[in-house]
């Protein structure tokens, strides 16, 4: 019996075994990767051991925008910070065990500018190239220390929608950069120039580069460096929206009805003939005359004669002239001012109101497009924006850089150290000097 027992227990073993049961005690190997604020996340909880199905749960704070799924989380952070959780596991036989995590949100990382150099000693020119890496990015602005290094601008050269703005210093012996992309970018070659080593060496170029990330906002951390200011009208913010709005065409308004100038014409009536005809009563046949009373009384008029409704009224007989009087003209009837001539002005009788005179319509003037990066106004956002831009552009420091003598603004002509700079007048608005700077339009038309 008790051989019986034991056999029964053994086979009971044995189907647990085969249904998926493991040797193995049930454990979590999940870890959380970081997550960065806006960047959307996702995390999926993983075990092994136990007997499967397994059931999660998850104790603690999440942050905003992270939800938990059961199997994991997913989300989009809205907020940084550290956040501790505990999550436990349950496998299908009841048993349980728990592991602690932590949840770190902060800041997305930059992109990275990376400078494809040389790895050797070099004595002749060669291509920089200047790659973006890593996340997406709107655009940045680069200032490239260049000591024994003589850059070719002439050979900058640019990548389909990338635009820039160059300039190079050959006293501090920098460039400096500005670099948008119409649409936001990522891994791709940005820019290249050919540089000539005044000596044999290595090179080692560092940039300092402040990045913008997707929304054309600057990514937390960007540092801050000094660039010489020039004056100018347009800014890196007006690079944005060229570059954002570059190829497109303000549509054509509708031509407005101009109102006809042509002066109405009168309404007069037919000028009388030169000899106008005598008014003569149309002839009747008169009816036939009736007899008089044979003995009218004194002080007696005779009855008139009844005239039918259509017959025409009886015409007074007219007066013979006198021998001695010329018979009188039929009255002329008001002689009618003749209608103006085309292009000439109609003269006003005495006692006559003169015609009204339509309004002449005022000159328009020519409507602006309202287009954005349209500077010069010609309906389309194109090269000679671009380079109406790069002829006036306004460089300034990027960020909030301790401010150096060696960066500080020249004194101008007639100005004390107490009294501001006077506003530019007629001068040359956004003139560089280009004994110590330079533009470079590159490529493409960017």
């Amino acid at each position: 019996m008790r051989a019986f027992l034991l056999g029964l227990l053994l086979v009971l073993a044995a189907c647990g075994t085969d249904q998926g049961g493991s040797k193995q005690p049930l454990n979590i190997n999940t870890s959380l990767p970081p997550a960065y604020v806006g960047d959307p996340y996702n995390a999926t909880f993983t075990a092994d051991g136990g007997v499967q199905p397994y059931t999660f749960k998850l104790e603690g704070s999440l942050p905003k925008g992270i939800t938990f799924n059961r199997t994991g989380l997913s989300g989009i952070p809205q907020e940084k910070g550290s956040y501790k959780l505990r999550l436990i596991i349950e496998d299908a036989n009841l048993s349980k065990t728990f592991k602690d995590l932590t949840l770190t949100v902060s800041d997305p990382p930059p992109p990275r500018l990376t400078l494809v150099q040389p790895q050797s000693e070099v004595s002749q020119p060669f291509i920089l190239l200047l790659r973006l890496e890593g996340r997406e990015s709107r655009g940045f602005q680069a200032q490239i220390p260049l000591k024994d290094f003589k850059p070719v601008l002439e050979s900058l050269q640019a990548q389909p929608g990338v635009f820039y703005v160059a300039r190079y210093n050959p006293e501090r012996e920098v460039i400096d950069l500005d670099v948008v992309f119409a649409q936001p970018k990522r891994d791709l070659e940005v820019l290249r120039l050919t540089l000539s080593p005044t000596k044999a060496l290595r090179p080692a170029l560092q940039p300092r580069v402040a990045y913008y990330d997707k929304e054309a906002k600057p990514f937390p951390g960007n540092p801050s460096f000094e660039r010489i200011p020039s004056e100018g009208t347009y800014t890196y913010a007006d690079l944005m929206t060229l570059a954002q709005n570059f190829g497109k065409k303000a549509a054509q308004p509708a031509a407005p009805q101009t109102p006809s100038t042509q002066a109405p014409q009168p309404t007069n009536p037919t000028p009388p003939a030169a000899n106008p005809p005598t008014q003569t009563a149309p002839a009747t046949t008169p009816p036939a005359p009736q007899t008089p009373p044979a003995n009218p009384q004194p002080g007696t008029t005779p009855p008139a004669q009844d005239q039918g409704q259509n017959q025409p009224p009886a015409t007074a007989p007219s007066t013979p002239p006198k021998p001695n009087e010329q018979a009188q003209p039929a009255q002329q009837p008001a002689t009618a001012t003749p209608p103006a001539e085309t292009g000439q002005a109609a003269q006003t009788q005495p006692g006559q109101t003169p015609p009204q005179q339509p309004a002449q319509p005022a000159p328009q003037p020519t409507p602006k497009t309202g287009l954005p990066g349209d500077f010069n106004e010609d309906g389309a956002v194109d090269q000679k924006d671009l380079d109406l831009l790069r002829s006036s552009y306004r460089w300034s420091s990027v960020g909030n850089p301790t401010p150096t003598n060696s960066s500080a603004q020249p004194q101008q002509p007639g100005q004390t150290p107490a009294n501001p700079p006077a506003q530019p007048g007629d001068g040359n608005p956004g003139g560089q000097n280009n004994s110590s700077s330079g533009n470079s339009s590159g490529n493409n038309g960017k």
